[in-house]
């Protein structure tokens, strides 16, 4: 996949694009881009995804100070490569872009070297300074231009319209099953195997204490998961079947801080400074305080065996 950092580096012509941040890539991005692949296809045109990063909320303030996001950029980048994307611009979102109208945004991108046959956007997608521009704004702007505006549908599942908002909020809840539905992929973070207390090991059951690589990272809500870890960078990427930890070691260390520790089933070997990625599949139970070392230890057995039926 190709990967530009600004519109003048896009060597593509008459190519579709379709524009947004597309955090998490669940079904509603899917849907907007498999309609502009359908449309490069027919019209044998390049596409091209016009992203950005950071979150424009990070910048702007216009979030609380909790807001995380669904997916990092490398994240996204590859979600959207398994998907069939194969040129992707990430537009750096800076004060002066953000400060551009909707119609120099559009100046930018409709008159640059790529020029673009056709631009899909969400069908609630708002660009500009202030997000002041929308679907009517660029059809206005494209009045009289060759290029077509296309704007895609909202895709809902048992009644629910999936937005990403709706997602985080089904993550920050701990229903990763249902945001795997709605994703089209598990719930993912990635991070880093740091050196913990040692608890699970000495119980018989070694842990990986990861850390997320990014501070935007969206956490589930504290409990015990069933899902996969994955090294990355392996060249044939392995995904072993997992007992996943998100809490505070209630019964050994009731102050320390909230960690996420995986059990990697059937793993043997060495993860200390591996970049890792954890995918949740499903809930298990909320986090307990135990009355001794033993209970702990027979609950956690419980747990892989949960685990074990559950990812087979």
């Amino acid at each position: 996949m190709q990967v530009y950092q600004s519109i003048e580096q896009v060597t593509l012509t008459r190519c579709a694009v379709t524009v947004g941040f597309f955090d998490g890539f669940h079904l509603g991005h899917q849907y907007l881009l498999r309609r502009m692949l359908s449309y490069a296809k027919l019209h044998q045109v390049p596409a091209l995804v016009y992203t950005m990063w950071p979150h424009p909320a990070y910048l702007l303030g216009t979030r609380d100070a909790h807001f995380k996001l669904l997916t990092d950029l490398d994240q996204k980048l590859q979600l959207m490569e398994d998907f069939g994307i194969q040129h992707v611009l990430v537009q750096p979102f800076t004060h002066e872009f953000a400060s551009k109208s909707p119609e120099q945004f559009l100046d930018t991108l409709v008159e640059s070297k790529c020029a673009p046959s056709a631009v899909f956007v969400g069908y609630d997608h708002h660009f500009g300074a202030r997000g002041q521009g929308n679907y009517e704004t660029l059809l206005h702007y494209l009045d009289g231009k060759p290029c077509q505006a296309y704007r895609g549908s909202g895709v809902s599942l048992d009644g629910q319209e999936i937005s990403s908002t709706v997602i985080r909020n089904l993550v920050g809840e701990g229903h990763v099953a249902l945001a795997y539905d709605y994703l089209g992929h598990p719930f993912a973070l990635r991070g880093i195997v740091e050196h913990g207390y040692q608890v699970g090991r000495s119980l018989g059951y070694p842990t990986a204490n990861v850390k997320p690589i990014h501070e935007q990272q969206l956490l589930p809500a504290e409990g015990v998961y069933a899902g996969f870890c994955r090294l990355l960078g392996d060249s044939e990427p392995h995904f072993w079947p997992s007992l996943i930890s998100v809490g505070r070691r209630l019964t050994v260390h009731p102050d320390s801080p909230l960690v996420i520790e995986v059990n990697l089933l059937d793993f043997h070997g060495d993860l200390y400074g591996c970049q890792v990625e954890v995918l949740f599949t499903h809930w298990l139970r909320s986090q307990e305080l135990f009355p001794n070392m033993e209970a702990l230890r027979e609950k956690i057995d419980q747990d892989l065996q949960n685990a074990r039926k559950l990812l087979a």
